[in-house]
């Protein structure tokens, strides 16, 4: 498995020269770009898609201070699962973490998408804090989440 940092906030995994998986970064270094404008969702979403995207950027949008590292998005390819594809990503988003001197990693897990709450637990990431949410279920299938830290 091999990763590449591309762009200081993407990572993609590859195996057998083929994209085995992705992950996202954000530092407070990082995080200016975080946020879409309203005028890019709009073009692209129309205006009630673009009212929901920039409403949940908004509520999305983590506090990050200058010792932390936010994961924001982890996947890997669905025949690619359970083969080692996001343990190398975490493992390097660690190295990356710690070669700029942030001391730890967080991240926003579903309470029903049991694993990747196991996987992040294995990995040494605890529990922090749980958040219910209504909109959180209505517009991205899951209601109750958990976030979780795992110090470095």
């Amino acid at each position: 498995m091999q990763v590449n940092l591309d762009l200081g906030r993407y990572m993609a995994a590859f195996h057998k020269h083929r994209m085995a998986g992705i992950i996202e970064l954000v530092t407070r270094e990082n995080s200016r770009g975080y946020r879409k404008s309203f005028s890019s969702f709009a073009r692209n979403l129309g205006l009630p898609g673009a009212v929901r995207a920039y409403f949940f950027t908004f509520l999305d949008m983590p506090a990050i201070d200058r010792s932390t590292v936010y994961i924001n998005n982890v996947a890997a390819e669905k025949d690619l699962r359970r083969k080692g594809v996001a343990t190398a990503m975490l493992s390097y988003a660690e190295y990356i973490a710690r070669s700029r001197g942030k001391n730890r990693l967080r991240l926003w897990v579903a309470n029903d998408n049991k694993p990747a709450f196991s996987f992040y637990r294995k990995m040494g990431f605890y529990q922090l804090m749980f958040r219910s949410s209504v909109l959180a279920q209505r517009y991205m299938g899951y209601r109750d989440w958990v976030f979780m830290e795992k110090a470095l």
